[in-house]
């Protein structure tokens, strides 16, 4: 069996969307999709569901209007993410997640957390955006139970207090993070806490070096965005 359709009108160049303003349109037009749109159509999803390496599939919910409730990139799941909680997953038995306590920066969506916390560990998921916690929280709890326990954590890197309190919760046998770096707060002062403070590239070697241990394993996913426009 099959099936057949015809369609016929005209194709509007990609983005050339909307009524025309003669209203000359009459709805069978077609607008050419555009390539540029298609690469960033992930970010605009409400939900994305990822499948870790043991199977699990976890659902996480997206911030549609981050302009409006100030999330910022923390409101969407990135491909470091991804690339990150399929890392943990998959070297589960190197790494040897169960009961470690891990610090992870950047928490954004919760993705990675909730990766580590399904192999068993403890895991401060830190993030300095409250509204970005607030949406991860949501992942969390949504992903039924886990084997581990997932923390969510305010940690603005140019607070003194935040790090002394960081710091005070440590050790850490792992601290992880992705997309901690790309072309928008690279070298840039980047948030409003940061105008005295290094840029994001520096202060984050700065961090590792605060927080992590002799002993402490560090793992951080970074997508080359060389090239890319801010």
């Amino acid at each position: 069996p099959h099936s057949e359709a015809a369609w016929e009108g005209e194709l509007l160049a990609a983005g050339g969307g909307g009524p025309a303003p003669d209203g000359g349109r009459d709805g069978r037009e077609i607008a050419v999709f555009s390539h540029a749109l298609a690469k960033h159509l992930p970010v605009l999803l409400a939900t994305r569901t990822v499948r870790l390496p043991g199977g699990r599939d976890v659902i996480i919910r997206q911030h549609q209007r981050r302009q409006e409730e100030r999330v910022g990139t923390g409101g969407v799941l990135w491909e470091a993410a991804i690339v990150l909680a399929d890392y943990v997953g998959r070297h589960a038995e190197t790494m040897a997640w169960q009961g470690r306590r891990v610090l992870e920066l950047g928490a954004g969506t919760g993705l990675v957390a909730i990766a580590l916390a399904a192999e068993g560990a403890e895991v401060w998921a830190t993030d300095g955006n409250e509204r970005a916690l607030d949406g991860a929280r949501r992942n969390v709890e949504g992903a039924g139970p886990l084997r581990g326990r997932v923390q969510l954590e305010v940690f603005d890197w140019n607070s003194v207090d935040d790090l002394a309190r960081i710091r005070a919760a440590g050790p850490w046998d792992a601290v992880v993070g992705s997309d901690l770096v790309y072309p928008g707060n690279a070298g840039r002062r980047c948030v409003a806490s940061n105008e005295a403070r290094h840029p994001a590239d520096e202060t984050l070697l700065w961090l590792v070096a605060q927080l992590a241990g002799p002993e402490t394993d560090v793992v951080f996913a970074l997508k080359d965005r060389t090239g890319e426009v801010n």
